[in-house]
């Protein structure tokens, strides 16, 4: 369980107002290539870098891949 006094000082409230959902379709940029999956799970306070942005887990599956920790500014689009 994550310590409650963790406090990153890269997150403001403006950012978090922004976060995609679980079973949100999106279009995410991997490489030089655009990729549609759906997000499994949220990590709203990236705390392994505290790098002041979320990152998500992505299922792609025409690829039956799941892209680890996508960077909040890499996703393009949401097909909400």
């Amino acid at each position: 369980m994550a310590d409650s006094s963790f406090n990153c000082n890269h997150h403001d409230r403006e950012q978090m107002s922004k976060l995609y959902t679980i079973g949100e379709t999106v279009t995410f940029q991997c490489g030089n290539m655009q990729k549609e999956g759906t997000i499994l799970i949220v990590d709203s306070f990236d705390v392994f870098g505290c790098h002041g942005s979320p990152s998500y887990d992505i299922l792609v599956e025409n690829e039956n891949m799941l892209y680890k920790h996508v960077e909040h500014n890499l996703i393009v689009s949401s097909n909400k």
